[in-house]
């Protein structure tokens, strides 16, 4: 992602971005979080209400798919680590 951001930075809306970079983080690390666990976390949820605000220039579109990408890849990590331990294989 730092690629991304030093690529397009000049197409990107240094406000937005840092906003929505903020946002996907506080998720993730919510998800990823002991307290936080995997309690609701349900690979058909979305993950957050609509890419409609990242529009306006490519550059912001591609970094919410990016972000989306990272949240839903926290979203299975939480799953997998929410499963049971099986003790004897």
């Amino acid at each position: 992602m730092p690629v991304l951001v030093k690529l397009r930075s000049h197409d990107l809306d240094a406000p937005s971005a840092d906003a929505a970079i903020a946002a996907a983080r506080e998720r993730v690390v919510a998800l990823l979080s002991p307290e936080g666990g995997a309690e609701g976390v349900d690979a058909a949820t979305p993950l957050r209400d609509s890419l409609a605000g990242m529009h306006g220039s490519a550059a912001m579109e591609v970094l919410g798919r990016r972000l989306e990408h990272i949240e839903h890849a926290a979203r299975k990590v939480a799953r997998l680590a929410a499963r049971p331990v099986i003790e004897s294989i």
